[in-house]
């Protein structure tokens, strides 16, 4: 198991937070970064106007 960090951002459209440019961006680079030893997963939240951002690795040092 891995060592990970989950905050959750809060949108005014999800889909559109999703959708946007910049956050793709951020979300290439740090996928980039973490390579093999680790993911980031940004997902829509079900219930709430809220985007789930989690990043996962194998090291506790690892800094974005």
């Amino acid at each position: 198991m891995y060592p990970q960090v989950l905050t959750n951002v809060r949108v005014t459209d999800k889909k559109a937070a999703q959708d946007d440019v910049d956050v793709q961006a951020a979300v290439k680079k740090v996928t980039e970064e973490l390579g093999d030893i680790g993911r980031i997963l940004v997902r829509e939240s079900g219930t709430e106007s809220v985007v789930h951002v989690m990043v996962e690795t194998e090291s506790d040092g690892f800094e974005l």
